[in-house]
């Protein structure tokens, strides 16, 4: 007699990613990775809204833009190295999205 085994692969499908969101940025003046940039999918048509938080909730980055480039400033002065909470608002075909996250600012 032999032996036999059954296994069961899943494989799930991501959905299109909506937005892709950089981790870090270094807004040093050397010409690299000075903006935190990040882009939409072309499907995603709707508004946008962008906002980034210190560590005590403060708001000091926003923007409706879909083209979205921080320079890691806020009020006209260089913000200091750290985390920083993100909140990104979409809509994809009439539905509301949010993605959180956290952004690295290295100087």
């Amino acid at each position: 007699t032999g032996c036999y085994a059954i296994d069961t692969l899943v494989i799930q499908v991501n959905e299109r990613e909506a937005v892709w969101v950089p981790n870090a940025f270094t807004p040093n003046g050397d010409g690299i990775n000075d903006l935190w940039k990040f882009q939409f999918a072309e499907h995603i048509t709707g508004p946008t809204q962008v906002e980034v938080f210190n560590r005590w909730g403060e708001l000091i980055y926003f923007t409706v833009a879909k083209e979205v480039s921080w320079d890691g400033t806020h009020e006209g002065h260089e913000i200091q190295t750290g985390a920083y909470v993100y909140i990104v608002r979409y809509l994809d075909q009439g539905q509301q999205y949010k993605k959180y996250g956290t952004v690295k600012l290295i100087r």
